[in-house]
């Protein structure tokens, strides 16, 4: 089942290039977080067309047209990991759209990334955690996250338009439409 969605997506990226394989794992409930995020120092921005990258995104179904079909019923919070850059990643044959290499369901139905602390048990039962401000202006440094023992840094990209899949018992696929945010690379 294809869903057309409405995302915000805030674009985590690593500092560096470790990261475990398994499937999605619950999560954890969202705590308040009044905290700025920290200031990475020594760092530079380049396009997110460089690996890897997380995606942290928020699935709201827009509704559909006058065809008869219902409207998807879809409406969560999930992560996605991408281990190359979007245009060497293989994508999904139907929407010719990114396939990423992994993705959690953080929560359902959506929850906010700003303004909350999250941590979520995600692959090899690996701690995520994600720190994002609110209203954070787009393309700047928005927050923190960690996977595992991996530091990340995060921009806000604003929102962007992506076609999602349901995917049995795996859970969700996210597919990425188009170019997303920045990442962090050392100065």
């Amino acid at each position: 089942m294809q869903l057309r969605s409405t995302v915000t997506v805030l674009l985590l990226g690593a500092l560096s290039h470790a990261l475990a394989h398994a499937a999605p794992a619950p999560a954890l409930p969202p705590t308040p977080d009044l905290t700025p995020a920290a200031k990475a120092p020594n760092i530079y921005l380049t396009p997110a067309a460089k690996a890897p990258n997380i995606y942290l995104t928020t699935c709201i179904p827009k509704p559909r047209g006058t065809d008869g079909k219902p409207a998807p019923v879809a409406n969560f919070t999930a992560i996605a990991y991408f281990r190359q850059p979007l245009n060497m990643t293989t994508v999904d044959a139907d929407t010719k759209a990114p396939k990423p290499d992994k993705a959690a369901l953080v929560a359902q139905p959506a929850e906010p990334w700003e303004g909350v602390r999250w941590k979520v048990k995600v692959w090899n039962e690996k701690l995520f955690s994600a720190s994002i401000v609110a209203d954070a202006a787009k393309g700047a440094l928005a927050g923190e996250g960690q996977l595992g023992e991996e530091e990340y840094v995060c921009f806000r990209d604003g929102e962007t338009g992506i076609r999602m899949r349901e995917d049995g018992v795996r859970g969700i696929a996210l597919r990425i439409i188009g170019a997303l945010g920045w990442r962090v690379g050392r100065g």
